[in-house]
């Protein structure tokens, strides 16, 4: 059993004042209890800032209720500040702090984003693959293009299908999506599928560093040595949604995704 889930949320101007996130849509900061799940880690975070400022993570239960996971986050820098070799454990109904500082400029939104992993022994209808299935399992590789137009309210925002746009695929195959390109800075590209439980997956928008989202799922699955390569099944590519979360400045972004063509699916 695994579920992969984006979580994100904005400070609105906080200068120089850490400022808890306001989440984006239905996110919640509390770590969800799901029956069956014995594992749940902190993969990755990143932020988006339009002035220098300072991201912390922190609750509890973890190292400290202070500080414990504190960076240091960049302008117009999506990349990951934190993709640690041994990711940080977080307990079931505990309630991270997720707080941020930078721009004093009213209205200025920023950004910050994380990546939890629920695994557990209990089968349910989500499918994940490790590097080592990809590699077993690959047949062709191809790609699927969209459009999004953000809101400048904050949130996911700009959401469509994924074979809204350019690009063919088959509806008795079998999917991986190993990563994505976006031609503008977007805190997050989101996907939402019943192929892994209709919870919201996703890494960062880099458009100028393409190399660290291209892969981002391959890079997950190689780095922690387990099934973090979402698959979906061709057929349900129709209700497979993409969206992105950005700040206030409204815009058009175009999404690059990449999949790999599997011959099946484990157990399937």
């Amino acid at each position: 059993m695994r579920l992969l889930e984006v979580i994100s949320g904005r400070a609105v101007a906080p200068a120089a004042v850490q400022i808890v996130l306001t989440m984006s849509g239905v996110d919640s900061r509390q770590i969800r209890k799901v029956d069956g799940v014995d594992e749940v880690q902190l993969l990755s975070a990143w932020s988006k800032n339009q002035a220098v400022g300072i991201a912390q993570i922190y609750s509890p239960l973890m190292h400290d209720n202070q500080v414990a996971i504190r960076a240091r986050s960049l302008v117009a820098d999506v990349r990951p500040w934190y993709v640690p070799e041994h990711p940080q454990k977080v307990q079931p109904t505990d309630t991270l702090t997720m707080d941020l500082s930078g721009s004093a400029v009213g209205g200025d939104f920023e950004l910050m984003a994380a990546l939890i992993s629920y695994k557990g022994s209990v089968s349910m209808n989500s499918k994940f693959i490790t590097a080592a299935q990809l590699n077993e399992l690959a047949v062709h590789e191809t790609s699927r293009e969209t459009t999004h137009v953000s809101g400048a309210g904050g949130g996911y925002t700009g959401g469509v299908f994924l074979n809204s746009g350019a690009g063919v695929t088959k509806n008795d195959k079998y999917y991986a999506l190993t990563g994505f390109k976006v031609n503008g800075l977007v805190t997050v590209v989101g996907y939402t599928s019943v192929d892994w439980g209709n919870v919201r997956l996703g890494g960062p928008g880099c458009p100028l560093h393409s190399e660290i989202a291209s892969d981002w799922f391959v890079m997950l699955a190689k780095k922690y040595d387990d099934a973090l390569i979402p698959v979906f099944a061709g057929v349900n590519i129709g209700s497979l949604g993409v969206d992105v979360a950005a700040d206030e400045n409204a815009g058009t972004f175009i999404v690059n995704t990449f999949l790999t063509e599997l011959s099946g699916f484990p157990g399937v």
